[in-house]
Formats: C-alpha cells, structure tokens, sequence
C-alpha cells in the first residue's frame, strides 16, 4: 500500500510561500535598516542642535557674568574713588580749622572782614544781620563793625551791619542775610570747601581714573 505524502502542487504551493515568505522578512529588514538609519539622522541633528543650544547659552550666561563683573569693578573703582575724595576734604576741612583756630584775633577779623564785605556786595548792602561761631562773634564789637560800615559808605551807601543772635556751629566764615533774613550769602568755612570741592569734582575724579591703583595709597 502506498502512503502518499503531498502532491507536487502542495510541494509548489510551499516553495512559493517560503520564497514570499523570504522576500517579506528582505523588504522587512530593508525597511527596518532605512528607519534606523533616519532615526540615527534626526537623533544627529537633535543631538547637534541641543548641543548648540547648550553651548549658545553658556556663551550668553559668560557674557552676562563678564558685563556684570566689570559693572561690580567699575562700581568698586568710583566708591574707592569717591571714599580717596571724602578723605582728602575731610582733611581739608580739619587743616582749615585748626589753621583758623590758631590765627590771632586780628588775622581772623581780617578774614572775616572780606567775607563780609564780599557778602554785602553780592546782597547789594542795606540791612546786614550776620551769622558766626562763638567765637569769631566774640571779635566782632560794636565799634568794629561800626568801622566797617563807615569804610564801605562809597560803594555801598547806607549799609548797615549788626551781629544775629544766632550762633552757628561752623569752623569759620560767615553767613550773612538780607531783607529779614530770606536772602543770605553762605561765606562759612564749610560752603565755600563745599563749592570748590563741587567745582574741582571732575578733574579730580580724571586724574584718580588716571592713577594704576584707582587713587589708593
């Protein structure tokens, strides 16, 4: 008895489907390399992008570190500078006093005399009431300011000259005021250093600028 096991159509009909079977699993590998290899090119270009990005914003966090850096070092300059000023004033003023405090009385009313009468010319004369330390009020007699006036009759006629009962804590100078008291001329000691230190601000400023250590030392 014969046992048939396929009929060469069936034999046929598997070679086809193993060969069909072949060519999908090629197509599938062909598609699957293709999508791997784009998939390798945009994981490139988002690796070279982000890197990009990454370095952009390392340069933009430098650049912002360095600008503000060089702000800290020019502020750190400019109160250094200014601290060197303070400094230099201060010892103006404190040279200034004691040079007043050690003049002999008719020195210091020689001074305050051209104050004063600097003063009444800037205020154009009339009634004076003029402002001093104790102690330079302490000079100023009646019979001296008396003087005074007599000698300035020519260029300023009628000017009158008389102490204020108010003591002013200042080094020296005077303050001297006009149409009751609500026009004055600042002549103290401290508004005349405050004026030439205002008006010598810059070229002072320019040349601590110019120096290597910012004007310390």
């Amino acid at each position: 008895m014969v046992t048939v096991i396929g009929s060469g159509l069936e034999s046929h009909i598997a070679r086809q489907s193993r060969k069909q079977a072949m060519g999908w699993t090629a197509d599938a590998e062909h598609e699957a390399a293709e999508l791997v290899a784009q998939a390798a090119e945009q994981a490139e270009t988002l690796h070279g992008g982000v890197e990009a990005q990454a370095r952009e914003r390392v340069q933009t966090l430098r650049r912002r570190l360095v600008a503000r850096a060089q702000l800290e070092v020019r502020e750190a300059l400019l109160r250094a500078q200014a601290e060197v000023v303070d400094r230099v004033w201060r010892a103006a003023e404190e040279r200034l006093a004691a040079l007043d405090a050690a003049s002999l009385p008719p020195q210091r009313l020689a001074r305050l005399r051209e104050l004063v009468g600097e003063a009444a010319m800037q205020l154009g004369g009339g009634d004076l009431a003029l402002e001093l330390n104790e102690r330079d009020a302490a000079l100023l007699t009646p019979e001296e300011l008396a003087a005074w006036e007599a000698s300035w009759q020519e260029r300023l006629p009628g000017v009158r000259l008389r102490l204020a009962p108010r003591v002013l804590p200042i080094v020296g100078g005077v303050v001297v005021r006009a149409g009751g008291g609500h026009v004055l001329v600042d002549n103290s000691y401290e508004q005349r250093l405050a004026m030439a230190r205002e008006a010598l601000r810059e070229p002072v400023m320019g040349i601590l600028a110019q120096a290597p250590d910012g004007g310390e030392g």
